[in-house]
Parts: structure tokens; C-alpha cells; sequence
């Protein structure tokens, strides 16, 4: 009988970079923990024993070769693994020791930015003329990155001739679809091209200026997944989405599910209360505008609110001026000495008058529920 194939992936420890503003890691992974090298070997043992193979391992960050072992550790993983894996951040390259692992490991750079990834280029350079072939950039994209920001990373690798990932933020709840976001870019022309790599996540090919291909990571709903998670703690999960722990211990480990632990059970309803305004000449102004200058009161930032909104800062900046013009007043004004854009005294008033009439369908909402339960 042929063994079933898997993809390992493994948080060797717990000390994460905190320059990282993308790390998911922090509150998955046990402080000041490490898995002993003995543990790895167990669970390729065991995985032998059950009729697995594991077709990749996946060393996550935080940077893996900090383990105090590591050496040890890779020996199995390498041997035992057609191929791996080692996610590192941009920022560990600097401390990148040439031999520690092998030439025809797939190197994945996680870059937050583009001047960060610039500040890298001769490290990066250096490494591909030591042999490193397989580096790959994986810039993530995250609300509030614009489409400068993304042609940048894009005009840097594809003159370099470097491979790139684009994805949406790895191994979170959050749900961010950048397609749409990608395909308004001038110069980005998508294909049809998909594969699933490993998880829930799949691939599609892009091409940037008709001659530069680089793939788009975008997570799908799916009924079977092949992936199994060490934890730093040296405990064995289906994924690190999933708090269900299949072994304590290598060595307890009986069977992998695989059934995807994330497909939807049942239809869940969020209620999402909208409010739109008039004004005394019949302008409607509706419930975006509205979260904007709600956040803007509160932030002060349009980058703060980009993030929040899931959306980029240049469209929340055409929003703001796309009703200033259509209400024939200032909304915002702009403090040159201390860099904070401020809402003027109309915009004020109506933001008032929002979070009032919020505050007043919350409370029914509110009153409602407590009379249906106490009726009940």
C-alpha cells in the first residue's frame, strides 16, 4: 500500500522577531519553548510507522535557525523530507551563516515593505552567487498597502529575476481577498492557472508587464487537507488554525484527519446595523463616508483607518474628497506641525449626530434582547 503523503509544517521555537508587523505567531506559540531535535525524529518515526511520508516540511519563522540546536534538528528534517522549506524575515538575513543548510532548500524571504526588501539587495545578491537558486520574496499584503507599494516589490524582483509570492495575510482568521486589489494594477494581467499548495491555500500565476510571472496566494474553502502542525511545544495539531491537538507527544500520534477542520458547518449570520444621513437638500450620505469620519475622529490617521477598513489609504482619501465635492464644504483639515488631519466643524456635526442615532439602535437592540430572554 503506497504511503499518503503529507506537509509538516514546524515552529521550532518561540522567539519571534519584534521588528515583524506581520508575525501571526504571538499568541499562538508558548514563551521561552523549544522542541527537542529527539522530538522531530520520533515524529517522522511515527509518521513512518502509520503509512505517512512527508512530502514537505516547512520550518516557519520566527527564524528557525535560531533554534540552540539546530543543526541536529535539520539533519532528520532534511533527511526525511523530499523537500523543505525555511521561512525566514528579511530582517534575519543579516545574520545568515552560509552552509547551515543546503543549497536546494526553498529559501521564503517574508518582506513587509519594499524598503526593507531594498535594504537587503546585496545580502540577497550574495547568497544566489553562493548557490541559493530557490529565494522567494513573500510580500503579504495587508490592509493599508497601496498599489505603489506593490509595484515596487514587483519592479524590484522582476528586475533581479527573483521569484515572488504575493499572498494575503498566512495562518489567521482574517480573511482578506487581494485579487480584486491585484487586478485593478495597471501592468497585472491574471491567469487561470491554479494549484493548491498546501492547507487551504492555492496558487495562481500572474504575469506583471506580460513577461514577469509571480503567484498570488489566496486561501479557498476545501473538504480535504493533507497538512499536519508541531507546535514549539513539541505537541502534534491538524493545522495552527486549529486549537484540536491530535498527540501530546509524537509518539501518541494514531491517525491524521483529513477532513479541513475550517469548512463552514452550518450558516453563521453576523447582523451589520447601517446608517445613512440626509441632508436638508436631500443629499443622502451613506454609511462608508459616515465609518470614515467616525474613524477619523477617532484615529486622526488615514493610514490607522485603511487598516481597519481593509481597504487602501489613497481610496479612503478620493472617498473624503469625492464628498467634500458633493457637499460643498471641507471635511477634514490638515495640521502641518503636528501631521494630523483633523475633522472640521461640519464634519463634526455630523459624526455627532451618527453616533447618536447609533447609540439609539444598539439600545434598542439591547432592550429587545433582554425582554425576549426574560419573557422566554
Amino acid at each position: 500500500m503506497p504511503q499518503q503523503e503529507l506537509t509538516l509544517l514546524i515552529h521550532l521555537h518561540s522567539k519571534y522577531t519584534p521588528l515583524c508587523p506581520i508575525c501571526p505567531w504571538t499568541t499562538i506559540l508558548t514563551p521561552k519553548t523549544s522542541i527537542p531535535p529527539q522530538k522531530i525524529s520520533q515524529l517522522y518515526s511515527k509518521l513512518n510507522t502509520l503509512g505517512y511520508r512527508v512530502q514537505e516540511t516547512h520550518l516557519l519563522c520566527p527564524n528557525p535557525l535560531d533554534h540552540r540546536e539546530f543543526k541536529q534538528a535539520y539533519k532528520t528534517i532534511s533527511e526525511e523530507s523530499k523537500r523543505v522549506y525555511i521561512w525566514l524575515n528579511i530582517y534575519n538575513l543579516t545574520n545568515f551563516k552560509l552552509g547551515i543548510v543546503n543549497e536546494e532548500d526553498r529559501i521564503l524571504l517574508i518582506t513587509p515593505s519594499y524598503p526593507k526588501l531594498k535594504q537587503m539587495k546585496e545580502k540577497i545578491h550574495s547568497l544566489i552567487s553562493h548557490g541559493y537558486e530557490n529565494i522567494e520574496i513573500l510580500f503579504t499584503l495587508i490592509p493599508g498597502v497601496n498599489d505603489l507599494d506593490i509595484t515596487q516589490i514587483l519592479d524590484f524582483c522582476k528586475l533581479r529575476s527573483l521569484k515572488l509570492k504575493i499572498s494575503e495575510p498566512l495562518f489567521t482568521e482574517e480573511r482578506y481577498n487581494i485579487i480584486p486589489l491585484l487586478s485593478r494594477i495597471k501592468h497585472i494581467t491574471l491567469s487561470e492557472n491554479k494549484k493548491r499548495i498546501f492547507c487551504s491555500y492555492y496558487r495562481y500565476i500572474a504575469f506583471y508587464k506580460e513577461d514577469y510571472p509571480f503567484q498570488i496566494i489566496h486561501r479557498e474553502e476545501v473538504e480535504q487537507c493533507n497538512l499536519i502542525y508541531m507546535h514549539n511545544t513539541a505537541k502534534i495539531l491538524k493545522c495552527p488554525l486549529t486549537q484540536k491537538t491530535l498527540a501530546k507527544e509524537p509518539e501518541e500520534l494514531e491517525k491524521i484527519p483529513f477532513k479541513c477542520p475550517h469548512n463552514p458547518q452550518e450558516l453563521k449570520l453576523t447582523p451589520i446595523i447601517k446608517v445613512e444621513l440626509m441632508t436638508p437638500e436631500g443629499i443622502i450620505i451613506n454609511s462608508e463616508i459616515l465609518q470614515i469620519l467616525n474613524l477619523l475622529d477617532k484615529h486622526r490617521s488615514i493610514r490607522e483607518i485603511a487598516r481597519t477598513m481593509q481597504t487602501s489609504h489613497t481610496k479612503i482619501r478620493r472617498t473624503i474628497l469625492k464628498w467634500e465635492k458633493k457637499l460643498k464644504t471641507k471635511l477634514v483639515k490638515y495640521n502641518p506641525y503636528t501631521k494630523q488631519i483633523t475633522l472640521t466643524e461640519t464634519a463634526k456635526t455630523i459624526v455627532d449626530r451618527y453616533n447618536q442615532l447609533m447609540r439609539e439602535i444598539r439600545g434598542k437592540i439591547k432592550g429587545n434582547l433582554i425582554n425576549a430572554i426574560t419573557t422566554a
